[in-house]
């Protein structure tokens, strides 16, 4: 059977159509709105405003549009230039907020560039390009940490945009209103080994109320060991986290370990507890490792939680882990983490403690 010629040409003046069309995207496309990575401008690069050398991780947070497919980042060293790419299908970069993490810092202290690439379908890449420096010492506790310092203390965050703001008289530092989502994390020390006794002043305002269906949280990291997966920044954790969250509704402590994309395995114990918004809570939380005779190590977790201006409880709700089960030893950060809600913290004071 003979195609007409017509056709033919018909079908080749198509084709080139449409590959004019996609040249044009190329060269054109990209600078569109919504193609590729921007820094957010009430908080850019919030963590690596002083990593330190050392430090078990590093992170930046910004923005992606809707129109962009793709995501690479890269720390530059000497003879070394290797993209990452980021999966941008995880959840905590659904609503538009990317947070990437930078776990194999250098050991030496220097100064280094951070180079962030992006692109939409058929798009040329955008780059960005961050000089930092990176100190020579992490710091130890006690760590004082007051969300009415000046405003030219940084603000160091995990994951999310957070900012000091006065809410019903009150200076505390939580996330930005917009922006709330999923596992926003603000730093309060550095990593340290060994155990720690944090007292923190937090305030759950009337904006952050549970919607229908969708579970919240906030509260504490005791124990943050970062993100560990391979391959995409975010997926995989450690933590020891004391915190409310709206499933089960209550108050409770929660010990777990992801690696990567792998089912979490979690220990967690609850008891009831209902926020009031704009009331004060005061909560306490103890972690510390124990070594027990042959069995190897495990993490230990106690917290008390009370509303400002009533009697600290004396009882205590605990959690312990298997021995060599969970959390590994080594140096963790305190945290403070707040799930899809607008939970604010206004102090933190942070020691370390040996119950032995």
């Amino acid at each position: 059977m003979k195609i007409p010629r017509n056709r033919i040409l018909s079908a080749l003046w198509a084709f080139g159509f449409l590959c004019l069309l996609a040249l044009l995207w190329g060269f054109f496309g990209s600078q569109l709105p919504g193609a590729g990575f921007e820094e957010d401008p009430r908080q850019p690069l919030a963590s690596l405003i002083r990593p330190r050398a050392g430090a078990s991780l590093a992170s930046f947070s910004g923005r992606v549009g809707a129109l962009c497919t793709q995501l690479q980042y890269s720390l530059q060293r000497p003879g070394r230039m290797d993209w990452i790419p980021v999966d941008l299908s995880a959840p905590p970069h659904r609503d538009g907020v990317v947070t990437l993490q930078l776990r194999d810092l250098p050991s030496a202290a220097g100064s280094y560039v951070l180079g962030i690439r992006s692109r939409s379908l058929f798009g040329r890449w955008r780059s960005h390009w961050h000089r930092f420096e990176l100190e020579r010492t992490l710091e130890h506790p006690p760590f004082d940490w007051v969300a009415s310092r000046s405003e030219s203390s940084p603000i160091r965050s995990d994951h999310g945009i957070w900012e000091r703001r006065v809410v019903e008289g009150r200076t505390l530092v939580g996330v930005a209103p917009g922006s709330e989502g999923y596992d926003r994390i603000l730093l309060l020390s550095d990593p340290f080994a060994g155990g720690r006794r944090v007292r923190a002043s937090i305030l759950y305002s009337k904006g952050s109320l549970p919607q229908p269906g969708m579970l919240q949280g906030y509260g504490l990291l005791a124990l943050w060991g970062g993100h560990n997966g391979v391959g995409s920044p975010m997926p995989g954790w450690r933590y020891g986290l004391a915190w409310y969250y709206s499933k089960p509704a209550g108050f409770g402590l929660e010990l777990s370990y992801r690696q990567g994309s792998k089912p979490h395995d979690s220990k967690a114990a609850y008891q009831p507890f209902v926020p009031e918004p704009g009331r004060v809570e005061e909560l306490l939380v103890e972690a510390w490792p124990e070594r027990l005779d042959g069995a190897g190590l495990r993490w230990r977790m106690r917290a008390k939680r009370w509303f400002a201006g009533e009697a600290e409880p004396e009882h205590w709700i605990e959690l312990a882990d298997e021995a060599g089960a969970r959390l590994p030893a080594g140096r963790y950060s305190v945290g403070f983490l707040a799930h899809r809600c607008s939970a604010g913290i206004l102090r933190a004071k942070i020691e370390a403690i040996d119950p032995r």
